[in-house]
């Protein structure tokens, strides 16, 4: 099934009055993430999809977090969007060490685990760039 941004618009607009929260967008990584699903439910998917979205959104966009996380899983893996520049390699690492570090609640350890890389190779990657999310040790 295709989806087109006009259904997802309309669900969104309709769970939205009916549980009278103040959603009233869907981000641009969700946006492709379900442009890019297979729907094995048909119609009946996406409109769980946003319901569920819109029900444990807590601000006004609905963003990768809201989704389940079999979908989350594949958020990462986007590379670019139209029109949009390349992103170099380490732009790219950094995009999925962070989305590693958030998946194991900022723990340096089982992040460096799960990435194959030993801790002080981490803090080398996270201290080379800027902005770093929020980390708990152990």
């Amino acid at each position: 099934m295709t989806i087109t941004p006009l259904l997802a618009d309309h669900f969104l607009r309709l769970f939205a009055a009916q549980m009278n929260k103040p959603v009233t967008g869907i981000s641009p990584e969700v946006r492709e993430l379900l442009a890019a699903h297979d729907y094995p439910g048909n119609i009946r998917e996406l409109k769980n999809l946003i319901e569920r979205g819109v029900a444990v959104c807590n601000g006004a966009t609905i963003e990768t977090a809201h989704l389940p996380e079999e979908l989350q899983e594949l958020a990462p893996l986007g590379f670019t969007r139209e029109n949009e520049r390349l992103p170099i390699l380490e732009e790219q690492e950094m995009k999925y060490i962070r989305w590693v570090l958030q998946k194991v609640g900022g723990n340096h350890t089982a992040a460096a685990q799960q990435l194959g890389i030993d801790r002080s190779s981490l803090w080398r990657k996270l201290k080379k760039y800027p902005a770093e999310t929020q980390v708990v040790d152990e």
